[in-house]
């Protein structure tokens, strides 16, 4: 019993090999050098001959993509990125704000934080003030602290609004290659990967959110985060 185990073992073994993307490459390669090697060194070349090569090419060519589709490929993560810079919770406009309203922008900035561990700088801004700073901030002494409504922003904010009176958002996953990084230096870490900006009350007001990870958020992300903003434009507008 135990030798027929084996057997059966031993077989599975040369079938995983036979179908593994090692053996496709190996044979490929070994066709491509045997044919360039067989054209080199035979002289005179006859037509026969260079159908069969011509027919040899495609074939160990279908092997080596055959081996390098079987590879176990994937794309390499970005680093999660350590952003320095002050851990702040601050919400403005008290005398404006109803205790609810501060209750709401509060909640809205912790959901963000625990629902998008990639995305520990939330900034809200309304009517041309920053209403709320939670997370990871730009060092005192070199920004203002508040939100700056320069090129990218103004960009965000210029587009149409839908019926709810919120825009798509705009993601910029790079911010590092981006030459207007520095347009957000005021208020987020110098060293920020990525930035949402999330219009919302008919581009009155803005979600900023700043990430330590580039290229981290997928759609379904930017749709999750468009909800908590829409939950913050209700807010506002009571």
């Amino acid at each position: 019993m135990a030798e027929g185990n084996s057997q059966v073992g031993s077989m599975e073994s040369v079938f995983k090999f036979i179908r593994s993307d090692a053996l496709s490459l190996t044979v490929g390669s070994l066709c491509l050098l045997a044919l360039v090697t067989n054209r080199l060194y035979t002289d005179p070349l006859f037509d026969s001959q260079s159908r069969t090569d011509i027919l040899g090419v495609f074939s160990a060519g279908g092997l080596l993509l055959n081996g390098l589709t079987l590879q176990d490929i994937t794309v390499r993560e970005a680093d999660v990125v350590q952003l320095q810079g002050p851990a702040v919770d601050e919400v403005k406009g008290f005398d404006t704000l109803t205790p609810r309203q501060v209750t709401i922008l509060r909640w809205a900035a912790q959901t963000y934080l625990k629902a998008f561990p990639t995305l520990p700088s939330v900034l809200i801004w309304h009517k041309g003030q920053t209403l709320l700073r939670n997370g990871i901030m730009a060092d005192p002494a070199k920004g203002t602290g508040g939100v700056r409504v320069l090129a990218i922003v103004q960009q965000a904010l210029s587009s149409v609004p839908e019926a709810d009176g919120l825009c798509q958002p705009t993601y910029i996953p790079d911010l590092q290659v981006l030459p207007g990084k520095i347009e957000f230096m005021d208020y987020l870490p110098s060293m920020c990967q990525a930035v949402v900006l999330q219009p919302f009350d008919s581009n009155q007001g803005l979600v900023i959110l700043g990430g330590n990870k580039r290229r981290d958020l997928t759609p379904n992300d930017l749709a999750r985060a468009r909800v908590i903003a829409q939950k913050v434009q209700s807010c506002l507008a009571e």
